[in-house]
């Protein structure tokens, strides 16, 4: 599902909001949920958890050239959805 996909399904829930202000209210909801992931972790009750953690740097095989490629540290994001879902 797409974020104009998500807008035009509550604008058939709320018809008397104009779409204007539901794709505001929809990226007011993804920057902070953006921002609360960046700290550290999301609890959305009834639908899951998101919580966020550095990976370690490895090294890796180009599989073409047969170089050893090291990566860098990095942010992964990862969700554990309720027993619900």
């Amino acid at each position: 599902m797409l974020k104009r996909d998500l807008v035009a399904e509550l604008a058939s829930h709320f018809p008397k909001i104009p779409k204007k202000d539901l794709q505001l209210l929809v990226n007011a909801f993804f920057s902070g949920l953006t921002e609360g992931i960046k700290s550290g972790r999301v609890e959305i009750r009834g639908f899951g958890v998101f919580t966020s953690y550095l990976k370690r740097p490895r090294e890796i095989k180009h599989p073409i050239s047969k170089k050893i490629l090291k990566t860098t540290t990095r942010r992964t994001v990862h969700f554990r959805p309720t027993f619900k879902l």
